[in-house]
């Protein structure tokens, strides 16, 4: 649309949020949790288009990056239960270390020989987000699954798991009766006997049917 000027300047930006969202919908549509995968893959390819020029999107992005941020940041704080008022002091030293100890030390490690002074290197330590995207996924995980065993007997074997559960469960580890951890995985695929245990990642509606 841009090589063409089917729409003037002032609307690139508008259609171009237009285009990700509906994207990101239809792919969803089509298979579950695939919108994010779409989404990066259409801005992979328009980032590499030739005589095509984002630099007006980039812009735009940036403004959406630092609001969407930072609206993350409010609604994983919102989520925080009174619980985790009475963790005690512990809790609050390792958050101390971690903020005064561990973030200014990596900082620091990673801006080794860069052009930054001491004042732009405390900036990052002290704000600098890193992480969100793991505290955001694993929020959601949080919501609608749980990480669950299932000891295999030979009335309830690998095979009966898989029928009961089918896609619903996603087997992540297998643990033979001597103490082995087999992991799943595209290149190995174990095949639990009964006597072992199943760790898996389970919607939260059927944790409570599990075998342990």
């Amino acid at each position: 649309m841009d090589r063409r000027e089917w729409l003037p300047d002032y609307l690139h930006r508008v259609a171009s949020l237009a285009l990700v969202l509906g994207v990101f919908t239809l792919s969803n549509a089509l298979a579950a949790e695939s919108g994010l995968l779409a989404v990066t893959a259409m801005g992979l390819r328009l980032a590499n288009s030739r005589d095509l020029v984002i630099q007006d999107i980039l812009d735009f992005k940036e403004t959406l990056t630092l609001l969407l941020i930072s609206v993350l940041f409010i609604v994983l704080a919102a989520r925080i239960e009174r619980a985790f008022a009475g963790m005690g002091w512990d809790a609050v030293g390792v958050l101390f270390a971690v903020l005064c100890v561990a973030r200014p030390a990596a900082v620091w490690l990673a801006t080794v020989g860069s052009d930054l002074d001491w004042r732009r290197k405390a900036v990052l330590a002290w704000i600098a987000p890193r992480g969100i995207v793991a505290a955001a996924v694993s929020a959601i995980f949080a919501l609608h699954y749980a990480i669950r065993a299932t000891t295999l007997t030979a009335n309830f074997d690998f095979a009966a798991f898989r029928a009961k559960w089918d896609d619903r469960a996603i087997p992540l580890f297998a643990l033979d009766p001597k103490g082995i951890l087999r992991v799943f995985s595209t290149r190995e695929l174990p095949q639990p006997s009964p006597g072992w245990t199943l760790i898996s990642l389970m919607p939260p509606a059927d944790t409570g049917d599990s075998h342990r």
